[in-house]
């Protein structure tokens, strides 16, 4: 395809886009969609080789020059023409930079890449000391997704190992073009495949589960905490998986599954998964913005094994990835979950994306860097980004501040991983069976509940002390009712439902609400 016949054309956002855009259009002003990260490259590296690289990356990958801009009051993209671009240089090591390298990093994450008619990323070189320099790169989302960042990055390392070993700078083999893409995606919309889908989704979810988890602030300020499970643990789960070929989406969709279940009660569990859409080498070689989301749904029967669970889960996945390319953002708009006071199917994403960040390839010797943004768009998201030089598990968990506290997201890290130790000691062990507490915390949680010198709390309201336990103990049995117990985690969830209901319904603090019973 000739990209020069389509500097002056303008093509509608693909679905993937359309998601981004209409977000970020509720919440303008924030760094919310920017893609962050930076590589340190060591040994002897040359700045204005460098700035050529990345030019070259910028020509070669064509969706990196998309723009937005509105016509006839639709919004539209088209694609830059390519013109070299001097980038930035900071060298930390003439002593007059402001800033300390962290510090610059901040500010760098901050800037705000979204608007119509302008570039929509950023590239900044810097130098740290002789044999040390690199360059920050910012996407935004519109543009990039995580694939697509892996596929840049491996350009650029490619192209450098050529260049040291004496070669030509690399020529990519037949670099896909996003605007196949497009076309593509346009094909597919009017297609028997998307009507076997859009039925295959809409009859997913003709019935609702009855309890949502209404979790989710207007705030979108977020943070994230690293987890690393130790060497040992690592070794035992990638020996299950192996034996029980297992992939690790899987292990996880049914993981945090039987972890809902447990805490809040919910049987009918639905999670975020997102999925890349790229299915043919083609597809894998094309920057841009492709990735969707998937809601999966499942059913946690607690009398199945783990090992049964994992099977359920991996044969429905089967299904859910033939439909996975019907879009999200109208399966919404086809539940019509707006009307119903819904903003989305599912509270947590579950998302397995491995990246190496510590590399020596073949000449090249570099540190990669993702750095986190600061803002959430769904309450918590849940990453597997891969294995470590030590042999650890690398997870992150980014979440809302508004909607949880760090404690509440280190005691479902916690819990995550001693349920772990559970599967891989016993493969088949049953969901019941299952403990979100080791036997030293159990034994001290009763002690704790037996203590008779229990500070006074008569400095709290009802409701205040009963959201503080439901916070420290979700897991734990609030009530227990005709051979039926319900946890804290489940009737706080219930309380939220009951008062975002009321609050929807025209009730405000202060009004009078009869309570009927039986």
């Amino acid at each position: 395809m000739d990209l020069q016949e389509n500097y002056a054309t303008t093509y509608e956002l693909t679905n993937p886009q359309k998601r981004i855009y209409f977000t970020e259009k509720i919440y303008p002003g924030t760094a919310l969609y920017n893609l962050n990260n930076y590589i340190v490259m060591y040994g002897e590296n040359d700045i204005v080789l460098l700035n050529e690289l990345l030019n070259s990356a910028v020509l070669k990958f064509d969706a990196i020059r998309l723009r937005i801009t509105t016509k006839n009051n639709v919004v539209m993209q088209y694609i830059q023409e390519y013109e070299f671009e001097e980038f930035e240089t900071v060298d930390f090591t003439r002593g007059d930079v402001e800033y300390s390298f962290d510090e610059w990093i901040e500010k760098q994450t901050a800037n705000l890449l979204f608007g119509e008619d302008k570039p929509l990323y950023k590239f900044t070189i810097f130098k740290l000391e002789e044999n040390k320099i690199g360059f920050f790169a910012s996407f935004h989302h519109l543009i990039s997704d995580g694939w697509s960042y892996a596929i840049f990055f491996q350009y650029l390392i490619d192209a450098i190992k050529n260049i040291r070993q004496g070669t030509e700078m690399l020529e990519l083999q037949n670099p896909g073009s996003y605007l196949d893409y497009i076309k593509k995606e346009k094909e597919y919309m009017i297609s028997p495949k998307y009507e076997r889908n859009k039925k295959f989704w809409n009859e997913k979810f003709a019935n609702l589960p009855k309890q949502f988890l209404h979790r989710s602030s207007e705030s979108l300020k977020g943070k994230r905490i690293l987890h690393k499970f130790d060497s040992r643990l690592t070794n035992a789960l990638t020996e299950y998986l192996s034996n029980q070929k297992i992939s690790l989406n899987v292990f996880f969709l049914a993981l945090y599954s039987i972890y809902v279940s447990k805490v809040y009660g919910i049987d009918d569990v639905i999670l975020g998964n997102p999925i890349f859409d790229r299915a043919d080498k083609k597809a894998r070689a094309t920057f841009g913005m492709t990735v969707s989301t998937m809601p999966f749904r499942t059913i946690v029967d607690h009398k199945l094994t783990v090992r049964q669970f994992m099977e359920h889960v991996q044969n429905i996945s089967f299904n859910y990835y033939l439909n996975q390319k019907y879009p999200y953002n109208v399966l919404i708009q086809d539940l019509d979950l707006k009307g119903q006071g819904i903003d989305n199917l599912f509270s947590t994403l579950i998302n397995v994306y491995f990246q190496n960040n510590r590399l020596v390839e073949n000449l090249v010797d570099y540190d990669l860097n993702f750095v986190y943004n600061g803002y959430q768009a769904f309450p918590l998201e849940i990453t597997v980004t891969g294995v470590d030089d030590s042999n650890r598990l690398w997870i992150t968990f980014d979440y809302k501040v508004n909607d949880y506290t760090e404690e509440e997201v280190r005691h479902v890290i916690d819990s995550l991983e001693i349920m772990i130790q559970q599967i891989v000691q016993n493969h088949n062990i049953k969901i019941s069976d299952i403990t979100l507490l080791t036997k030293e915390q159990y034994s001290r949680t009763i002690e704790q509940l037996n203590d008779s010198n229990v500070s006074s709390i008569t400095d709290k309201t009802i409701d205040e002390i009963f959201i503080e336990q439901a916070d420290k103990t979700p897991e734990n049995v609030a009530i227990s009712m005709d051979c039926s117990d319900i946890t804290y985690g489940q009737l706080k969830i219930e309380s939220e439902n009951l008062a975002y209901y009321l609050r929807t319904h025209g009730y405000k603090e202060g009004s009078t609400i009869a309570i009927y019973g039986e």
